[in-house]
């Protein structure tokens, strides 16, 4: 690796865990044998900061589309279960869900967090009611975390399930795929880990057939559809129901080009995200 300036290099990795840093230069590596690599030529320490804080630029924008979405689902899963039964507190109720002892462990975990949330309209329903016990569906939803959120719906009755996915104009079945594709990013993002190039193959997404849009654009080779595209592409279908005025795709493809146009990533690295063009962005 090239290192014109060690003053920035210790620096760097004064303040960087060195663990953290090499995920952005193994791509760089060259094995020599079982035990040695060499880097790629023209390889700098200025070339993995670079990619490195372009990562943590990218998953703020992730991450902005992720909030979108997430308060969207959990107010919609909320009013679906209150109003298709009539009931303002029929997450406790077992018959909404496929697996009783499933649903029983997801609600002993909810009213542990419960009672001892400071979430201050929870602090006043601990207060001053005591019948019902517990909040109704619409507040308590606030508490649970995205991944609490989406085992309660994986473990929904399919006609729930369908309410639910309808609102987003998607199967099911695609659809709890692509929770579970968010809440794998949503994760690595809230932990600062590198996303640009990670292959997401625990949590690959179910290919859409509908909208046709959306399926035309969808990358569908085993080999790049674990790529970050597909979340992006997902994510930006998610911002134009929650709001048609969406600039998110828009926001997102400025920030490549002038990564790009500053030399802080090149085509190459967009091609590790599963991006071919940045035209291809153009057509979301």
């Amino acid at each position: 690796m090239i290192i014109t300036n060690e003053d920035f290099a210790q620096n760097t990795l004064k303040h960087i865990n060195y663990y953290r840093l090499s995920g952005y230069w193994k791509i760089f590596e060259e094995k020599i044998d079982s035990e040695n690599h060499k880097y790629h030529n023209n390889t700098s320490i200025e070339r993995i900061v670079n990619l490195y804080l372009f990562d943590k630029k990218f998953r703020l924008l992730i991450l902005e589309a992720i909030e979108s979405f997430e308060i969207s689902f959990r107010t919609i899963w909320a009013y679906t279960l209150a109003i298709k039964n009539n009931d303002s507190h029929a997450y406790i109720d077992t018959k909404n869900f496929e697996k009783t002892d499933k649903h029983i462990s997801h609600l002993s975990d909810i009213m542990k967090n419960y009672s001892i949330s400071k979430e201050d309209f929870l602090v006043h329903y601990r207060t001053n009611y005591s019948s019902p016990i517990f909040p109704p569906i619409w507040s308590i939803c606030e508490s649970f975390s995205f991944g609490t959120l989406v085992n309660l719906y994986s473990n929904l009755k399919i006609n729930l399930k369908k309410d639910i996915s309808r609102e987003f104009h998607l199967d099911d079945e695609v659809f709890e795929s692509c929770l579970r594709n968010i809440n794998v990013v949503r994760n690595i993002c809230a932990h600062h880990g590198r996303l640009w190039n990670k292959k997401l193959t625990s949590c690959r997404m179910k290919i859409p057939k509908k909208p046709e849009k959306l399926y035309d654009l969808w990358e569908k080779s085993k080999n790049e559809d674990s790529k970050i595209y597909n979340t992006i592409l997902i994510l930006n279908y998610f911002s134009n129901i929650i709001d048609y005025k969406s600039k998110w795709i828009y926001e997102l493809n400025k920030f490549l080009i002038k990564s790009i146009d500053n030399k802080i990533i090149y085509v190459t690295d967009l091609k590790m995200m599963g991006i071919k063009s940045l035209s291809e962005l153009n057509k979301l």
